[in-house]
């Protein structure tokens, strides 16, 4: 995407004058569908199975404010307002558009009628939850916010919609214009990246399940020389969250976590980034008094070097030594203070350990090119003080030697 020649923006260029400029953070980005399944074989009808679930889910859950106008905000504007309206109300992890379908569905048999309708409603809304399992000790659930429906028969929706308000589920009824089948979709935004931790072990329970965990939309249409029906087949939906680094299959994206995992570290170690997420720099003061000591050290040792030692009386000798020794002492007890910039990384999701702290923090540096570009100029200035300190400790420590 060039986020840093793009100024941390989503800019793309697509064919007949199509263009996405996205002024929002950019955020990592999950496929529901792999061109090839888990043995890297491809699959033939993929193409089918991307459009259905794309165009489904979207068509769902978005309408496009101005039909002639192809934007990326134009077409989510609905879904944002959404989101956004429980910005700031809520606990929520790094990027908060990060999101998880659950989908479910069932089959009315010809000739069924209303008594069914209780189970179906029970049966799927258990099923299309969201499609991982997130860590309780980092997210609760009651702090998650969620669009959920039921695309129902027209035929059905008058029962159904007696039935969920009798039982009280916070589902919505959308009328289809499938004759024979109850789809259920459900929504969560808000997860912070490090709630993915448990999708392995989600992913393993539903591979060794048979139809606990109900399908995806595409699963089982018919489609000419299409022979794909089981989603398990594809690639991991899993997202490429910093805190899975062990799952990302892209040696590119792995070797750029690895040099922004030393940036990060570095940054932490020398306090650039504390706890609190602020990012700090060195303070005038301690820049001041750095330059000042520089300065009179020097001074002091282009004035020593001058002097003909040979010719030096004891005690001459012994005051040049004890002035070496105190400036000597003087540099070796600098101090770099930190003071913060305008600069911080949000404050939000929960934060009990210090591994939380630590996981949300990573998620929003790397995902903000921002944050990296201020604090590496702020650890090579660091870098540069450190190094003329060391250089000036050498020149007074050879001037003792000799």
């Amino acid at each position: 995407m060039n986020l840093p020649s793009n100024g941390g923006k989503f800019v793309q260029e697509y064919g007949g004058d199509r263009r996405i400029n996205w002024d929002c953070p950019p955020v990592n980005m999950c496929h529901l569908i792999g061109a090839k399944d888990v043995q890297g074989n491809e699959i033939l009808d993929y193409k089918y199975a991307l459009d259905v679930v794309a165009n489904y889910i979207l068509d769902f859950l978005t309408k496009t404010k101005d039909p002639d106008v192809w934007s990326m905000d134009e077409h989510l504007a609905n879904f944002y307002a959404f989101t956004g309206a429980i910005n700031g109300k809520k606990k929520i992890g790094a990027n908060i558009r990060y999101c998880s379908i659950g989908t479910a569905s069932v089959t009315i048999p010809d000739g069924d009628n209303s008594n069914s309708i209780e189970g179906w409603v029970k049966e799927l809304t258990e099923k299309s939850n969201p499609l991982f399992n997130f860590d309780l000790s980092i997210w609760q659930e009651s702090q998650t916010t969620r669009m959920t429906f039921l695309s129902v028969p027209e035929g059905y929706a008058s029962i159904i919609e007696e039935e969920l308000a009798h039982k009280g589920y916070l589902w919505k009824v959308k009328k289809s214009t499938s004759t024979n089948k109850i789809i259920a979709i459900q929504t969560i935004c808000g997860f912070p990246l490090s709630s993915y931790r448990e999708f392995k072990s989600y992913e393993q329970k539903y591979f060794s399940s048979k139809n606990v965990y109900g399908g995806h939309l595409y699963e089982g249409k018919p489609i000419e020389r299409a022979k794909f029906t089981d989603w398990r087949k594809l690639p991991s939906l899993k997202s490429q969250s910093v805190t899975n680094r062990e799952e990302i299959l892209s040696d590119n994206l792995r070797e750029e976590f690895s040099r922004l995992d030393d940036l990060y570290n570095k940054a932490v170690k020398l306090r650039v980034i504390n706890l609190d997420g602020q990012i700090c720099k060195p303070s005038e003061e301690t820049c001041v008094e750095f330059q000042e000591l520089f300065t009179e050290t020097k001074k002091i040792l282009q004035q020593l070097e001058s002097i003909d030692k040979s010719k030096l009386s004891v005690k001459h000798f012994i005051q040049e030594i004890e002035l070496l020794n105190s400036y000597l002492v003087k540099v070796q007890n600098l101090e770099i203070a930190m003071s913060p910039t305008e600069y911080k990384l949000p404050q939000d999701g929960l934060r009990e350990r210090e591994e939380d702290v630590e996981n949300i923090q990573k998620d929003y540096f790397y995902s903000f090119p921002v944050y990296q570009i201020i604090v590496k100029e702020i650890l090579d200035s660091i870098e540069k003080l450190v190094n003329h300190k060391e250089k000036l400790l050498n020149q007074l420590e050879n001037e003792l030697n000799n």
